[in-house]
């Protein structure tokens, strides 16, 4: 997965779609998990992405080596962030009307939908405004029955010392200083398939290996989130080999109860052999 994600360099690499990270054939639940692990260990950037699979707009997560970071903002956002520095450039009022808007916009979105994003409302609100003959070069400036002034709606930017390159910036990527961890966590994030701490055997199945763990571990037994960090192996993947070892009968499951849910506390082998 992390070659995958570093050959594709500045473009990088989704999660979602026919050419996506699916391709790899790994278990949805595991990698889920393995890239959370690159994520703590800073190997990775993450960012929300729309994309179009099958005719339908679908979420997803871009993915890119901490090096080839790049923001890749969505057409709306795009859009906001254009309509925000239009609104800029016209002092004094730093306001426009509608037709002018979506002449400078040119986009076949519509415009209602983009005053309605909440990213939108934060920095710009939408007013009806009198039109004056010698206003915003209006010709037309009276109503069709009466000679009484038009209004119209204007956009109008609410702080105009904002920077919108700086709102859309988003989260900058780790530094590539060797820290992976900060202060006290260096402990708690070594679990896991990418910890060095890890020694597999070869031959032994790890349904075996993890029975010899529970074995090893006496009466106190083992909880699924100890074993799964000796083993190296994900939340899901040690939870079904505890349930491989439970429908051989040679484990026993101790449950707690916490308020109102069951939670498996404790994992102890039975005083049996391994099945032959």
């Amino acid at each position: 997965m992390l070659e995958r994600i570093g050959r594709s360099r500045g473009h990088g690499d989704v999660t979602q779609g026919r050419y996506g990270l699916s391709r790899l054939n790994i278990p949805p639940k595991s990698a889920f998990y393995f890239r959370k692990r690159l994520l703590a260990d800073g190997l990775i950037v993450k960012q929300p992405i729309s994309m179009r699979v099958s005719n339908r707009n679908v979420l997803g997560t871009l993915l890119h080596l901490s090096r080839f970071y790049s923001l890749r903002l969505p057409k709306l956002l795009y859009l906001i962030k254009h309509l925000m520095q239009i609104l800029k450039d016209s002092p004094p009022h730093y306001m426009l009307d509608y037709p002018t808007i979506r002449t400078k916009l040119s986009t076949s979105l519509q415009l209602k939908k983009i005053l309605a994003a909440s990213e939108m409302r934060q920095y710009a609100v939408v007013e009806s405004h009198i039109v004056i003959p010698t206003e915003l070069l209006f010709k037309d400036w009276k109503m069709r029955n009466c000679d009484n002034e038009k209004q119209v709606k204007v956009v109008r930017l609410i702080d105009p010392s904002i920077d919108p390159e700086a709102l859309f910036q988003g989260d900058e990527a780790p530094p590539d200083d060797g820290s992976l961890y900060s202060e006290g966590e260096e402990e708690s994030s070594s679990s896991g398939i990418l910890s060095n701490a890890v020694i597999q055997r070869h031959h032994p199945s790890i349904v075996q290996q993890a029975y010899a763990f529970v074995e090893a571990s006496g009466s106190e037994g083992l909880t699924q989130g100890a074993l799964a960090e000796q083993l190296g192996l994900s939340q899901l993947d040690a939870r079904s080999t505890i349930r491989v070892l439970s429908r051989l009968m040679i484990v026993h499951c101790v449950v707690k109860e916490v308020k109102k849910n069951r939670v498996f506390e404790r994992w102890t082998a039975r005083p049996t052999k391994w099945p032959t």
